[in-house]
């Protein structure tokens, strides 16, 4: 088993697969549009693996692990997204 941390892990995937966070990102804006001061990263990871299946074709793999990292980042990155999805402590592993 290799020692790398989730977040190594997680960015590693995210370099790989920029597609991911921008299916992510749209969906956050279209959920903000609607009125939502906050959503969940869940319900946003689930659509986009669904619609990022039935539009490319291809299984991303998407580790649920990453989900708090992908939170994050949006709200991050992205200063009208910030606050929107709850975090709690990143367990190290």
């Amino acid at each position: 088993m290799s020692a790398e941390t989730t977040r190594e892990r997680f960015e590693q995937y995210h370099a790989a697969h920029p597609v991911v966070y921008q299916e992510l990102r749209r969906l956050a804006y279209e959920m903000r549009k609607r009125g939502f001061s906050s959503y969940s990263i869940m319900t946003l990871y689930g659509a986009a693996r669904y619609r990022l299946s039935l539009d490319s074709g291809e299984d991303y793999k998407m580790n649920n692990n990453y989900m708090p990292h992908y939170a994050r980042l949006l709200m991050q990155a992205e200063p009208e997204l910030a606050g929107f999805f709850e975090t709690r402590e990143i367990r190290a592993a």
